[in-house]
């Protein structure tokens, strides 16, 4: 009798997702809106987003490209290879991973995705999550969850967890250590603020201070040509293509063609768009904004 594989996170399950989250009660309802004070609204999420790619190498690191794009893979398909399994009898950290990027590339709405996959119930029956938000009270709040070894434990934003800075390292072995009873725990971070990497011995980046730890580190990918189009034709249904036919006047493209506007205009428009958009009505960069803006809405990096 084969094994039953089991699916955590699927794309054919975002859009029936949505009408489920309207018929929540009780404690999943209470749940809804615990996620909806500590991170943001779900609903700002529906209609845009998008499955990234993960990849196991630094995409800033211009020289590894080819690299690079050869280890891409969507990140449903990758998450789900590693929730898969059951809890490691050694805690070497292979059971713990790290899921790094840039500002607003989309940390927190992939595991915001994650965990409402589960609160929806398209996840295994008999396995639990948890989501939070990393903060003074994160370990206290870890300690209080009951069956440990049938729960997947998403931790968000390293970098902004005031128990960590100027003290990454130790921070860094707290965690490690309180969800090491965990089935799977995911960690996300700034690629930025997090430690110096090294490569193991297949190649595969592993961080240099957690001697005695073997985390999988993976990061986000910036959104390819496709994913960029698609954005902006959810973003703006109905005046993406007056607007992408002016710009391209501006980039010297010849205007719209059959199937859109090039890679270069479409990005170039999308940041100009929405930088601006996001400027007239945030108190940050127009840069930042237009990058925050161009991955979902601004907050969920």
């Amino acid at each position: 009798m084969a094994l039953e594989v089991l699916t955590f996170v699927k794309s054919s399950w975002i859009k029936p997702l949505w009408k489920q989250l309207g018929r929540m009660t009780g404690e999943r309802k209470k749940e809804l809106d615990r996620l909806r004070d500590e991170f943001v609204d779900p609903e700002q999420l529906r209609g845009l987003y998008i499955e990234p790619y993960l990849q196991d190498r630094n995409p800033a690191d211009s020289h590894q490209d080819d690299l690079v794009s050869a280890a891409q893979q969507l990140a449903f398909e990758r998450i789900n290879g590693f929730f898969r399994g059951e809890l490691p009898l050694e805690k070497d950290g292979r059971h713990q991973m790290f899921i790094l990027s840039d500002a607003g590339m989309g940390k927190t709405s992939l595991l915001l995705m994650i965990k409402l996959m589960h609160l929806t119930n398209f996840w295994p029956t008999r396995i639990n999550c948890a989501l939070f938000k990393l903060g003074e009270d994160t370990l206290e709040r870890v300690q209080a969850l009951p069956k440990k070894g049938e729960t997947i434990l998403l931790l968000d934003a390293l970098d902004e967890d005031p128990k960590a800075w100027k003290r990454i390292k130790e921070r860094l072995l707290e965690l490690l250590q309180a969800s090491e009873d965990f089935r799977r725990v995911v960690i996300s971070s700034r690629t930025q603020f997090f430690p110096e990497m090294e490569p193991d011995r297949l190649g595969r980046p592993e961080i240099k201070v957690l001697s005695g730890y073997h985390c999988p580190v993976l990061y986000l990918s910036p959104f390819n040509d496709e994913q960029v189009q698609e954005f902006i034709e959810r973003k703006l249904p109905l005046r993406w293509y007056h607007f992408s036919f002016q710009f391209s006047i501006w980039t010297g493209e010849k205007g719209p063609r059959k199937g859109g506007l090039s890679a270069r205009a479409y990005a170039g428009f999308a940041h100009a768009a929405y930088a601006f958009a996001a400027y007239r009505q945030a108190p940050c960069s127009g840069v930042q904004a237009g990058v925050e803006c161009l991955h979902g809405v601004r907050g969920l990096g």
